[in-house]
């Protein structure tokens, strides 16, 4: 299997990140849900695991899995999708009036 050359990647990437995303990207940032949910949004553009572990000390692996889990996921719990589904249930009941009240004009 071929090595891939991953400079332009790690290139295009220090261009992009400020001098404040790259501090909270390191991995001795004090706050780990605000270090992984960039992390994530990082990951989610497209930019390669090995790339980020070069420049942030994190491993392969735990930056692998931070790109597998949602950085929202500890705040979505069970109360909060049936708020959510309410809500949602709430919104389709006033389009529905909205669409049959212009039909009939």
């Amino acid at each position: 299997m071929p090595k891939i050359d991953y400079t332009a990647q790690k290139a295009t990437l220090l261009k992009i990140l400020s001098k404040e995303d790259m501090a909270i990207i390191q991995k001795n940032y004090l706050d780990k849900k605000v270090r992984n949910a960039k992390i994530h949004e990082i990951l989610q553009k497209g930019f390669s695991c090995k790339v980020l572990s070069d420049l942030t000390g994190i491993s392969y692996c735990v930056l692998w899995n931070i790109g597998l889990s949602s950085p929202n996921a500890n705040k979505l719990n069970r109360k909060g999708l049936i708020k959510m589904k309410e809500a949602l249930d709430a919104f389709s009941k006033e389009i529905s009036i909205i669409l049959n009240d212009k039909s009939m004009d």
